[in-house]
């Protein structure tokens, strides 16, 4: 993620602009590809594609997607986007997270990783992205920024091998 991405989706965040609006605006990029398409052609005139925001995009959004098509910015839109939901997360507290695992946790397992990681980066709540990987062989991995937790079989065998080859003794906690 680009700086100028990041510092554009402070600046959306900082507007206040309705999540709502924000949502719909990402939606109609997701969905009709051809839109960014349009909003990058050098061909196009500024006025035909202001134009075009303003008949396509939220009333909200308007001026912000007029301002980055006048800088060139609209083909980062997603890295944008991207870039409000991580700062708008941070000012919430909200933690985002990926759980890899084989078979998916019960309610009350969720909860204890949720917990966890609310402890060890004190966060009020969790936002926890589930993503099925059979090649962990059991157990699971959770990504937490920069910082990832093995407890996967996957991984512990890559443990056992690594120790072994060192001469090491091997533990497993």
């Amino acid at each position: 993620m680009t700086e100028t991405s990041i510092s554009y989706g402070i600046v959306l965040y900082e507007l206040g602009i309705d999540e709502k609006a924000i949502d719909q605006t990402e939606e109609i990029f997701r969905e009709i590809p051809e839109v960014a398409e349009i909003l990058t052609n050098p061909t196009i005139s500024m006025d035909v594609k202001h134009t075009i925001i303003g008949k396509v995009f939220p009333k909200e959004m308007v001026n912000f997607l007029k301002k980055m098509c006048d800088n060139h910015q609209i083909d980062n839109q997603k890295e944008v986007f991207d870039a409000y939901h991580d700062y708008s997360n941070k000012k919430k507290n909200i933690l985002c997270a990926t759980l890899y695992y084989v078979t998916e946790p019960r309610e009350d397992q969720k909860k204890r990783i949720e917990k966890f990681l609310c402890e060890k980066y004190g966060g009020s709540q969790v936002e926890l992205t589930m993503i099925q990987d059979p090649e962990l062989l059991g157990g699971f991995i959770i990504h937490m920024g920069s910082r990832e937790y093995d407890w996967s079989i996957r991984g512990r065998m890559q443990q056992l091998k690594t120790n072994m080859k060192r001469g090491e003794r091997v533990e497993f906690n």
